[in-house]
């Protein structure tokens, strides 16, 4: 996934709600996309769960498994982590892989299955038996 891909996508998403990038966000795009961390605040209301979940169903496995690596630590997802949880059989090792390290911080979602399913969808993955 490259950073100019990454930076139309969001400025696409972003022009569906009639909306624009501003010029931090342009700024955390290319920091991110410079290999630095990007943290970006958004405020309530501001459709992080819309976005959120639309990663969630996003066709490229990086951004799915950045979407369970977020619904692990972030209190917005609260009420979904069962939506990422179900990622669990994904086909893409980096969501599994992802999934399994979150799972037991998912808020309401009995770890155990959850890992059950990593481990049965994981094919002959080296890592996530190990997680």
């Amino acid at each position: 996934m490259n950073a100019p891909m990454n930076a139309r996508w969001a400025t696409e998403w972003l022009a569906t709600r009639g909306w624009r990038p501003f010029a931090f966000q342009r700024e955390v795009w290319r920091a991110v996309a410079s290999g630095r961390s990007g943290v970006l605040h958004a405020s309530t209301g501001a459709g992080k769960i819309d976005h959120w979940e639309q990663m969630l169903r996003h066709e490229d496995p990086t951004f799915r498994a950045w979407a369970v690596r977020m619904a692990g630590h972030l209190e917005f997802c609260r009420g979904h982590h069962e939506k990422a949880a179900a990622l669990a059989k994904d086909p893409a090792p980096d969501v599994q892989l992802q999934v399994a390290i979150a799972a037991r911080k998912f808020f309401n979602v009995d770890p155990l299955p959850v890992l059950c399913d990593v481990l049965t969808h994981c094919g002959d993955d080296k890592l996530i038996p190990h997680i």
